[in-house]
């Protein structure tokens, strides 16, 4: 039977056939449950930024009043730089202080494998690769 593999044509068996295609469909299903898996990835960490900023809602509202500019708000929020902004007691500029709403820099798409607890605390990871 002639048929195109890998770019160019040639006469292939039946078996020869099918195997093109079995590793076909693979190819297309794993390029399909990456991209599924990347995405509910991007999902997650929007909830878990939304969970994060859920639990300190009046210190982030302490901060968007305190600010003069929209910078400084960013800075503070994702860096914990306070400079400039006023709290209404020294733990509050404290705990802005220590608030990160960035990954660390092996959390991102570049495609680490990394583990993670789940937010119960049961021990079940997710590895990522």
């Amino acid at each position: 039977m002639l048929a195109v593999a890998d770019g160019r044509p040639e006469t292939l068996s039946l078996k020869q056939v099918i195997e093109y295609h079995v590793d076909f469909q693979f190819e297309v299903a794993t390029r399909k449950y990456q991209n599924l898996l990347r995405k509910e990835m991007e999902r997650r960490e929007v909830q878990e930024g939304l969970i994060k900023a859920c639990d300190v809602i009046d210190l982030i509202i302490e901060i968007l009043r305190g600010s003069k500019t929209q910078k400084q708000v960013k800075e503070c929020l994702i860096m914990g730089v306070t400079d400039g902004i006023r709290f209404k007691s020294k733990s509050s500029e404290r705990m802005a202080a220590q608030l990160c709403f960035y990954g660390t820099p092996g959390n991102g798409d570049s495609g680490d494998a990394s583990a993670e607890t789940d937010r119960t605390g049961s021990g079940s990871t997710l590895k990522r690769s």
